[in-house]
C-alpha cells in the first residue's frame, strides 16, 4: 500500500488530488484562478468538502474562465446562491468575483497570472501573504498560503514517510515553534486539527480519546457540515521532554487537574516560556503559576465543542481571546480564515467577566436540567437568570469591572446544541468546575461583603450531584 500524507489518506478523491495535483506548478491562468476560488471556498470548511463539490463550482463559475467571472452580473451571483450544489455564501461569490477582476488586471500588467506569481519568487511568505491579502478578498495568511501551496510554490509539503516527501531540508527549523495543547478533551483536538494545517502542533494526552486519535485520526465536524478525518501528532504527558524556549502552551484539560498538569510542566519549562490557561472559571491562576514557577497566561475559550465518542469531535464557530502579547498574535495570525477566530483585546479582563457570567449561568442550569445551550435561552428560565446575572454583576462592579448585559443580551449567548462541559462532567461521574465558576462569585462576594445565595445554592447542588455521580460510578459494574 502506497503511504501518503495522513489529511488525504483513505479517500480515493483526496488521494488523487495530494498525487497529481497538489503541490505541482500550475500555468494557465484558468488553473490558477481555480485553485484560488476553491482555497477562497474552503475557509472555515474542510478541503474535502470543497474537492467534492468541484464540478459544481466549475459548472457555476464558467469553468473558472477569469473574464467571464469578473463581468458576473447581480443577478448571476443571486442565481448562485439558489445552487444548493455549491457553497452559498454571498459575500464568498460576491469576493470571487472581485478577484476575477483584480485578476484580470494582473494578466493585462503582466501578461499572465504565472508571470505575476513570478515576480513574488524573492519574496518570504509572510510577504507573499501580505501581497495577497491587499489585492484581494477573502485571501488572508493562512488561505493565501494553502493557495501557494497548492499551485507549487511552497517546497517539502508532503510528510516523511509520505511517497512525495522529498529530503532536501527539514520541515521544521530549528527555531520554529511547536504548539503544546495539553489535555486531548474536545477543545483540545480542535485547536490542534485547526493550527496543524500550518505549524507544528502536538496534542498531550493519556486518555482513550488520545490514544484512539493518535491510531486512527481525528474525526472532526464543524457543526452542520459533513465529517473529515484529520491525522494529529499525539503523544502521552511521560512522552513529553524538555520544550523549546519559543514552544507556546496552552492547556485545555479541566481545572480540577490543572495543579497536577502545572506540577508536571515545571521541570520541562524555561523560565520564559509562554503558557496560557485555557480552562472556565477564575481563582486558579496563582496556585497554578507557583506550582509552575512562572507566570500563567490566561486564554478565553468562546466556542463549543462536544464528542460523542472516543476520536470524534463537534464543534461550533467561535473564537479565542488573549490579552495582547507576541505569542497571542502568532497564534491570531495561524488562525486567519479559520471556523475559531483568534481576538486581542486590550480589555481583556472585561471579556473574561463576561465569559464568567455566562458560564454561571450556562452550566449550573445545563448541569441540574441536563439541557443544552439552546433550551438555557427558554423564557421560562429568565427569573433564575436574573438572580444569577445580578448577583455576577455586584461582585465583578467591586472588582472595576462594569457589566452591562441585560436578560435579553445574555439571551442571544444561548444559540448554539453545545451542551455545556458540566453536564458531560456529572454523567461521567467527574468532578466539576463549578467552585471556580459560581463558587468564584460566592468566596469574592464574602470577601467585599457580597451575599450571593443564587449563586451558593446552584454551587451546593452541582457540588451534591457530582459526588453522587462520583458513587454511582464507583459501584458500576
Amino acid at each position: 500500500m502506497m503511504n501518503r500524507c495522513g489529511w488525504c489518506a483513505g479517500d480515493p478523491l483526496l488521494e488523487a488530488y495530494h498525487d497529481e495535483e497538489w503541490g505541482i506548478p500550475v500555468d494557465t491562468d484558468q488553473e490558477l484562478f481555480e485553485r484560488m476560488v476553491l482555497e477562497m471556498f474552503q475557509a472555515g470548511l474542510s478541503w474535502r468538502t470543497i474537492l467534492y463539490k468541484r464540478d459544481a463550482f466549475r459548472q457555476a463559475f464558467f469553468g473558472f474562465d477569469v473574464a467571464r467571472v469578473a463581468a458576473m452580473t447581480e443577478e448571476e451571483v443571486n442565481e448562485r446562491m439558489m445552487r444548493k450544489e455549491i457553497v452559498r455564501n454571498r459575500k464568498k461569490i460576491e469576493a470571487a468575483v472581485f478577484n476575477a477582476q483584480e485578476c484580470l488586471n494582473l494578466i493585462g500588467q503582466h501578461g499572465s497570472l504565472k508571470n505575476y506569481l513570478e515576480t513574488l519568487k524573492s519574496y518570504t511568505l509572510e510577504e507573499k501573504q501580505k501581497e495577497f491579502r491587499k489585492r484581494f478578498q477573502f485571501m488572508g495568511p493562512l488561505i493565501a498560503e494553502a493557495f501557494f501551496q497548492s499551485v507549487g510554490m511552497i517546497d517539502n509539503l508532503h510528510e516523511p514517510g509520505c511517497w512525495k516527501y522529498e529530503r532536501k531540508t527539514h520541515d521544521r527549523q530549528e527555531k520554529s515553534p511547536t504548539v503544546w495543547v495539553i489535555g486531548a478533551g474536545a477543545v483540545g483536538s480542535v485547536l490542534v486539527a485547526i493550527l496543524s494545517r500550518h505549524i507544528p502542533v502536538v496534542l498531550v494526552g493519556d486518555s482513550p480519546h488520545a490514544r484512539k486519535v493518535k491510531e486512527d485520526g481525528l474525526r472532526i465536524a464543524l457543526y452542520n457540515e459533513p465529517e473529515t478525518v484529520v491525522h494529529l501528532d499525539v503523544c502521552a504527558s511521560a512522552e513529553v521532554e524538555a520544550l523549546k524556549p519559543e514552544d507556546l502552551v496552552l492547556l485545555t484539560g479541566k481545572i480540577w487537574g490543572i495543579q497536577r498538569t502545572a506540577a508536571w510542566l515545571k521541570p520541562l519549562l524555561h523560565p520564559n516560556q509562554w503558557v496560557a490557561a485555557l480552562q472556565n472559571g477564575m481563582g486558579f491562576e496563582e496556585d497554578a503559576a507557583s506550582q509552575m514557577g512562572i507566570p500563567l497566561q490566561r486564554g478565553i475559550v468562546q466556542f463549543g465543542a462536544n464528542s460523542s465518542g472516543q476520536g470524534d469531535v463537534q464543534f461550533y464557530r467561535g473564537k479565542l481571546i488573549f490579552p495582547p502579547s507576541r505569542p497571542a498574535q502568532m497564534l491570531k495570525d495561524w488562525m486567519a480564515d479559520g471556523p475559531i477566530d483568534c481576538e486581542i483585546t486590550e480589555h481583556f479582563l472585561q471579556a473574561q467577566w463576561n465569559k464568567l457570567l455566562i458560564n454561571c449561568v450556562a452550566n449550573p442550569l445545563a448541569g441540574l436540567l441536563q439541557i443544552n445551550n439552546r433550551q438555557i435561552s427558554n423564557p421560562q428560565l429568565d427569573d433564575v437568570k436574573k438572580h444569577i446575572l445580578e448577583e455576577v454583576k455586584k461582585v465583578a462592579a467591586v472588582q472595576g469591572v462594569h457589566l452591562d448585559l441585560d436578560i435579553h443580551g445574555l439571551n442571544r449567548y444561548f444559540r448554539s446544541e453545545n451542551v455545556p462541559s458540566l453536564v458531560r462532567d456529572l454523567q461521567r461521574g467527574q468532578p466539576t468546575e463549578v467552585d471556580y465558576i459560581n463558587g468564584y462569585i460566592v468566596r469574592e462576594g464574602l470577601r467585599h461583603g457580597i451575599e450571593a445565595p443564587v449563586n451558593q445554592a446552584l454551587t451546593a447542588t452541582i457540588d451534591f450531584l457530582s459526588g453522587q455521580s462520583a458513587e454511582r460510578k464507583e459501584v458500576s459494574p
